[in-house]
Order: C-alpha cells, then structure tokens, then sequence
C-alpha cells in the first residue's frame, strides 16, 4: 500500500489558532496518521492532521485529560494504591 503524506500542526490551547508545531507523517491511511500524531502529542492540546496537497477534510484530536492523582492507566492506580509505584507518573 501506498505511505502518504500528513501534516500534523500542534497547538498548545484547544481553542488556539497559532500552530506551534508542525510535522509531516508518513502514513497508508488517516486512522494510522491521527495515531502517530497522537502519540507525539507531547504537552500540546490538539493537533490537526490534514493529507498533504488534498482538499480532504482536517482530522482533529484533543488531547486526553488525566485523572486527578496524575496517574494515567488502572496498572499505575493498583501499583500506587499498593504503595508500590512500578510506572514513573509525570507530574
């Protein structure tokens, strides 16, 4: 299959028009781009992916919130509770 070509423009607010950020994806398709986007996301809010040189619509994702006790996944949550924290918890 054929890898193309994605913008991924980063921004630090979800409502923030200035891009801080921007990366050029190599993907087959737009799911496997959001993914890779995704996971880059890094401290930014939001990131829009768009396929390069298309008029195709703008995929937008949000980054996700994190729990009060900063703990991201149910493992870290039982590990912490347990008084052993095996997963290091950005704070």
């Amino acid at each position: 299959m054929a890898r193309f070509k994605w913008h991924a423009d980063y921004f630090d607010g979800c409502e923030t028009p200035e891009c801080v950020r921007r990366t050029i994806i190599q993907a087959d398709n737009a799911c496997e781009a959001e993914k890779m986007a995704e996971a880059r996301l890094g401290l930014c809010k939001r990131v829009e992916i768009r396929r390069v040189a298309t008029a195709a619509p703008v995929r937008i994702v949000y980054a996700r919130e994190t729990p009060r006790n900063g703990l991201t996944t149910a493992a870290e949550a039982i590990s912490f509770n347990g008084n052993i924290l095996t997963t290091p918890v950005a704070g």
